[in-house]
């Protein structure tokens, strides 16, 4: 070869998964809601699965409070969940009260807090969603509103911004996050 890489193959990494979604790296591990699936699973570097938790309801997105513990979105009741060791499932927050329609992806900062995408009903034109803080005890509010499908969302390294894409809108928009975990300049970014 003259100094050009070999083209790279795909290849199947796992199999069994219906609908794999809130994807996020954790100890050596990719975690993901198997959403049709009605379960949360660790796939090692290998393609092993392992199922963490099921769930009656959908999972969606995915994230771990500071002493490691899993959060996990339950969509169309509209609950947060910890995963016990052993797969239990615990109540971490109802947010049935502020979400009209169903959660979707959540993020969870260094600090334990999790931003979880509110879908209220209509279409983009309704610009009826929300982004919903739940506090590591559990207790939620709204902290913006008028979004359009918020999924994706990433914490900035230095945590100091929150990037949710508007997929439904084909954009990314950036927060500030305060000292309170409030969001604040919101800018479209692409």
């Amino acid at each position: 070869m003259t100094g050009k890489s070999a083209p790279h193959t795909a290849s199947v990494f796992v199999t069994d998964v219906s609908f794999p979604e809130g994807l996020r790296w954790r100890d050596d591990a990719l975690w993901c809601s198997d959403i049709f699936g009605h379960r949360v699973l660790k796939i090692d570097g290998h393609g092993g699965i392992v199922e963490v938790a099921r769930l009656d309801d959908r999972p969606s997105g995915l994230g771990f409070l500071p002493d490691g513990t899993p959060l996990v979105v339950s969509m169309i009741d509209r609950k947060i969940f910890a995963i016990d060791r052993g797969g239990a499932l615990r109540l971490h927050a109802d947010l049935s009260r502020l979400s009209g329609h169903f959660l979707d992806d959540m993020v969870v900062d260094g600090r334990g807090r999790a931003y979880v995408g509110s879908r209220n009903g209509g279409g983009p034109k309704t610009v009826s969603d929300s982004l919903l803080l739940v506090e590591p005890d559990g207790t939620s509010r709204i902290v913006a509103e008028a979004m359009v499908s918020p999924n994706g969302s990433v914490v900035t390294p230095d945590g100091e911004f929150l990037i949710v894409a508007e997929t439904a809108l084909g954009r990314l928009t950036r927060f500030r996050i305060g000292a309170n975990g409030a969001l604040s300049d919101r800018t479209v970014v692409t």
